[in-house]
């Protein structure tokens, strides 16, 4: 857990403002798929790891980054990212229901980490609504 041991560290970068440090690994609940990346894994029983290097902007939308939202926003980022490359997706049917998935694995770490309820349901409501363009492949 992100709160007990950071896995990753502000940086300096024109598009990110956050690196993983440290590899770590968490159930999400996108399952059946096999995706290696230099930077992320996931297997087909639905265990994500996300690679030390790997960088993100932190939470988007009106959100504050604290230690209850961090680590989700490195998962979601990364099942987004997959959504994106098309490894996730073959069917448009395949790609609402993965993407789905991937918002409800960012409100799962989001609970795990110890974000209160209403905030938790404020920022998957608002990645349901808003995120969808930025998990298309293209």
């Amino acid at each position: 857990m992100i709160l007990e041991n950071k896995h990753y560290e502000e940086i300096a970068h024109k598009v990110y403002k956050y690196r993983v440090i440290q590899s770590f690994t968490t159930k999400v609940r996108i399952k059946g798929y096999e995706v290696d990346h230099k930077f992320f894994r996931l297997f087909p029983g639905g265990c994500l790891t996300v690679k030390r290097g790997y960088s993100c902007d932190g939470a988007s939308g009106p959100t504050l980054d604290d230690d209850t939202n961090m680590q989700a926003g490195f998962i979601h980022d990364v099942l987004y990212q997959m959504l994106r490359l098309g490894k996730l997706a073959i069917k448009e049917k395949d790609f609402d229901r993965n993407r789905k998935l991937a918002d409800l694995s960012f409100r799962d770490q989001l609970k795990a980490d110890g974000m209160g309820r209403f905030r938790r349901n404020y920022y998957y409501w608002g990645v349901r609504m808003f995120g969808k363009k930025y998990a298309l492949p293209g």
